[in-house]
């Protein structure tokens, strides 16, 4: 049984593991003396520790997927794509496969922690210089303007930048706070389904997790047909990885489905796994018996288009801020400067 309290391998020691792995066994080299060799070479205490331990219960499993599921230190994709391997005998082409989508998820990973890092340090600066402006610059306007007898649709503007500015704290406030609950939830792994749960509802994530989602199922199910698996099992182990109901339906319906079929492509395409233009690219493939090429093709094809579209997903959140922040801070300056104005028009 997995171990719910021990942390798994971070995307960069899985890259590195996964990577070292594959070389070793595209050379020939049984799996027991690949551990035994990446142990040796290994510099990092969290990957030699894990080394050991799998080195330890490969003796008596005698199969890579159960002993890294039972040590607890992998993720379940890891898992269940190391198990695809040893069962299609392409083990050393899973591991490359997953060193790149570990080298890629560390890549993702790391742009996202910019993308939100950038605007948090902006909200927290910006908050301060809206804090500084309602709590002392609009206090002292106020009593200067009603000391001056100021009208009142004038001093109400005072008011309003006051009622703006409070507005404006509270709001970043809570953002800041929903921010730090959030990322305070991915620390624990049910934290971080729930998390990716709750934002997986915005549409346009939605798309980029779905397209994630269905290159995983793309890459292992192209693995399985490449061995010589029947179609039949090969989609039934491939959707044994995807643990989302954003796809699980579909999947469901797919395996019922290709019981009355013949055409595994026709079955994807039937069920709208794929857009229109990948599945017509299925379609063409299939025609010619290249169904398998086609799947890796199209795994790469939406994992590329998947991330360029969390690319620009990211990309717009710091402007979109900019200009928010900004015309709050505009108006509660204009709001202090309408009545001066006004004041100094009448002196001249």
């Amino acid at each position: 049984m997995r171990s719910h309290k021990q942390k798994e391998l971070s995307p960069t020691l899985l890259s590195l593991f996964f990577n070292s792995l594959g070389v070793l066994l595209k050379a020939g080299i049984p799996i027991q003396n690949c551990l035994s060799l990446m142990l040796e070479d290994s510099k990092d205490s969290d990957l030699k520790e894990t080394l050991l331990k799998l080195n330890a219960e490969i003796q008596t499993t005698f199969q890579l997927h159960l002993a890294m599921q039972k040590i607890g230190l992998f993720p379940e994709y890891a898992i269940q794509m190391i198990k695809i391997g040893e069962t299609s005998g392409r083990l050393e082409a899973v591991c490359e496969s997953l060193a790149d989508y570990y080298e890629q998820k560390n890549t993702i990973t790391t742009q996202i922690k910019r993308s939100i890092l950038n605007p948090v340090i902006l909200i927290c600066v910006v908050s301060a210089v809206i804090t500084f402006l309602v709590l002392k610059v609009l206090p002292i306007f106020n009593n200067v303007y009603t000391q001056l007898g100021i009208y009142m649709e004038q001093n109400s503007m005072i008011s309003a930048a006051l009622v703006i500015g409070k507005a404006a704290m509270i709001l970043s406030l809570i953002l800041l706070l929903s921010l730090g609950i959030c990322g305070l939830m991915t620390l624990s792994s049910s934290g971080k389904k729930r998390v990716l749960h709750m934002i997986g509802k915005v549409p346009k994530v939605k798309k980029i997790i779905f397209g994630i989602l269905v290159s995983q199922f793309s890459s292992a199910l192209s693995m399985l047909l490449q061995s010589g698996m029947e179609p039949e099992h090969a989609l039934e182990l491939s959707s044994s990885i995807i643990q989302n109901e954003i796809l699980d339906d579909k999947l469901i319906n797919c395996k019922k489905d290709f019981k009355n079929r013949t055409s595994i492509a026709e079955t994807l395409a039937k069920n709208q796994i794929f857009s229109p233009f990948h599945t017509s690219i299925l379609l063409t493939f299939a025609k010619a018996g290249a169904t398998d090429q086609a799947l890796k093709k199209l795994s790469e094809e939406i994992m590329e288009d998947s991330m360029e579209s969390l690319e620009n997903v990211m990309g717009l959140i710091e402007p979109i801020l900019v200009a928010t922040l900004s015309v709050i801070i505009g108006i509660i300056l204009l709001c202090i400067m309408l009545p001066l104005i006004g004041i100094l028009s009448s002196m001249g």
